[in-house]
């Protein structure tokens, strides 16, 4: 919704604001606030796009209760639905990143691959809401311990600080963090104009299937007690 744009906005200005201007926390070997502004926005939007679209994800099938138990209605539909609708608000924003890159930096051919990184996030995205929207049936606290995870996640993930500033005995929590290495890869086309590092896209891809082919397999699973459970 509009609200909600309006608020992610605010938000992602605050921590600008407090880690920028205020901290002071600048990319390696750059001065410049305006480096700092493209690294965080090429972290912050593609998280909140992951955390938004896991979150609502989870309770897509408990909210369509009265479908899914009057109608037979395909119930994958629903966090198809949400994943899509998050991924317009996605679009929007790296439309808005990749045209700070372009002020910043000048065209690289390396945007174009932009797009295969993007389908890499959705594809783990989809993994995760389809695990997610699953399990909800059966235990329905799981969007509230989702918040907790959520705010712990995101401090463990560089996106309002750089990963140099990660102390070494912290250092495998980000190593084993998967939206870390996802996140590495939008900012090596966007804020470093570097070659992307084939054995993490290659890793992160392999991952990325692996668990939504998992994901889908206990979905399929479970949608047969679905009826039951709402």
């Amino acid at each position: 919704t509009k609200e909600t744009a309006i608020l992610l906005v605010g938000i992602f200005f605050v921590y600008l604001l407090v880690f920028g201007l205020f901290l002071k926390v600048r990319m390696p070997h750059s001065t410049s606030v305006l480096d700092f502004a493209l690294y965080f926005s090429a972290g912050y939007f593609p998280w909140v796009f992951f955390s938004s679209s896991v979150m609502r994800g989870a309770t897509s099938i408990v909210d369509n209760r009265n479908y899914i138990k009057k109608v037979a209605f395909p119930s994958e539909i629903f966090p198809i639905t949400v994943l899509l609708s998050e991924l317009v608000s996605l679009a929007i924003s790296m439309c808005i990143v990749v045209l700070f890159s372009l002020y910043l930096s000048g065209f690289s051919w390396l945007l174009l691959l932009l797009p295969f990184v993007v389908f890499l996030q959705i594809v783990f995205t989809a993994a995760c809401v389809f695990l997610v929207s699953a399990v909800t049936v059966f235990f329905r606290d799981v969007p509230q311990l989702l918040n907790s995870i959520f705010m712990v996640w995101f401090w463990l993930t560089p996106i309002a600080y750089t990963a140099d500033l990660v102390p070494k005995q912290l250092g495998i929590f980000v190593y084993l963090n998967p939206m870390h290495h996802i996140l590495a890869l939008y900012r090596s086309i966007l804020c470093h104009g570097s070659m992307l590092n084939g054995w993490m896209l290659l890793a992160t891809a392999f991952f990325s299937c692996i668990l939504l082919y998992g994901s889908v397999s206990v979905f399929q699973r479970a949608k047969r007690h679905f009826s039951d459970l709402l």
